[in-house]
């Protein structure tokens, strides 16, 4: 958004059955949108702009008595024009829509994604219902759309909204839809779960802090002090998409070892496996491990999937959880009645709801610092597969000079 309106832009053609007033205001309420909120901009004087485009004066009068009509302009200091204090407001639709941004065909991206895709989408369907806001899925062009085509799904689409939320990417190599709608400046969006590249897009995701101090803390009470580390992604600061955005979980690794390091809990580069998504994986790595009688007291899984795929792991290798080695995970996507995984719970419904709260903040009072990025504590949801550590610390007697060795 921008402070003040820039003229350059304003598109008129005096061959078109239109009235030439009517285009001139409708395109100065395009720029009227642009603007920042409380931008208090001032508008040329009917003459100026009249002479700037070469207009007869009382083309420039009609328009101008459009929007002062519909209360977008107001009369300021010294008989100058400005923009109503109040404008973002009138701009407001009397029935707006959200878009949400989904990766794929909806019905393929709930059966992939049932348990997250579906508690995010709660919170936002009531939320959006609680304000009298309807929601609309929008399903990204093709990647090799006409640059033209895609300035018109912009403009038909995506400029009809109050606001856009995002739910991640489409794995494409190359997605210059998505891109363009990210540099898209003409309606607020918000992205969940990750961090955009782009300063006038907003995010909400989970805090891991809450959840992670209070898994240290309870990892202490228990006698647990060697924890391990399993995840999908190949480094604690492994990001998948550097040049768009990257999702909170590519940095949820190296969030939790700090913590673990401050609570004084053993977890070296050994216990630290990545590049684990499957549980072949895992198992290749923990036999080794096994092998070696070095086995931490108990893993924390960057998410419950990895957390159940190294849970079977260890029962393939006569492990038992949590008796022999503990399992911890991230998510919360399965916690409910019957669940028996301890985790690391994120707030699924209250991020889809905050994300339309968002929304609304951006379109009324503009973007800053504070609200730009919003963080919700997670919280630790205790199951039975972590239990008292059942062997004493290896940690202080480990040489992973020795491990090598062994397993090269």
């Amino acid at each position: 958004m921008r402070a003040e309106i820039n003229y350059q832009e304003l598109k008129l053609s005096k061959t078109s059955p239109e009235p030439l007033h009517m285009q001139l205001s409708k395109e100065l309420h395009r720029q009227i949108r642009l603007l920042k909120p409380n931008a208090n901009a001032k508008l040329l004087s009917e003459r100026k702009l009249s002479e700037f485009l070469a207009l007869d004066r009382s083309t420039t009068h009609r328009a101008y008595a459009e929007l002062k009509k519909a209360g977008l302009l107001s009369n300021g200091p010294n008989k100058t024009l400005c923009v109503a204090s109040d404008v973002r407001r009138k701009l407001r639709q009397p029935f707006p829509n959200i878009g949400i941004v989904i990766p794929e065909r909806f019905s393929d991206f709930i059966d992939h994604n049932q348990q997250i895709s579906m508690r995010y989408l709660r919170g936002i369907f009531d939320r959006a219902a609680e304000l009298n806001i309807s929601t609309l899925m929008v399903q990204l062009p093709p990647p090799d759309i006409t640059e033209e085509h895609m300035q018109e799904f912009l403009q038909s689409v995506i400029g009809r909204l109050s606001g856009v939320i995002h739910l991640g990417d489409r794995k494409f190599t190359d997605d210059r839809p998505l891109q363009q709608l990210f540099e898209y400046t003409e309606v607020p969006q918000v992205f969940i779960s990750g961090y955009p590249a782009y300063s006038h897009i907003g995010a909400v995701m989970g805090d891991s802090t809450a959840g992670a101090v209070s898994l240290c803390e309870h990892l202490r009470e228990t006698g647990h002090n060697d924890i391990g580390l399993v995840s999908f992604l190949g480094s604690p600061n492994d990001q998948t998409h550097p040049n768009n955005f990257h999702y909170e979980c590519d940095t949820r690794s190296k969030a939790m070892l700090e913590c673990f390091q401050r609570y004084g809990l053993n977890c070296p580069e050994e216990w630290q496996l990545y590049n684990c998504d499957n549980r072949r994986q895992i198992k290749t790595v923990l036999e080794k491990l096994q092998a070696a009688n070095h086995l931490p007291t108990v893993f924390w899984c960057i998410n419950d999937e990895t957390a159940y795929m190294t849970i079977e792991a260890l029962k393939e290798l006569g492990l038992q959880v949590p008796e022999d080695i503990s399992v911890v995970g991230y998510d919360g996507e399965g916690t409910g009645a019957g669940s028996t995984l301890t985790t690391i719970k994120l707030p699924f419904y209250a991020i889809g709801s905050k994300s339309v709260d968002l929304l609304q903040e951006y379109y009324e009072k503009g973007m800053n610092e504070e609200n730009r990025t919003v963080k919700l504590p997670t919280s630790l949801v205790l199951g039975n597969s972590l239990g008292p550590a059942t062997r004493k610390p290896l940690a202080s007697i480990f040489n992973y000079k020795e491990f090598q060795e062994i397993n090269d």
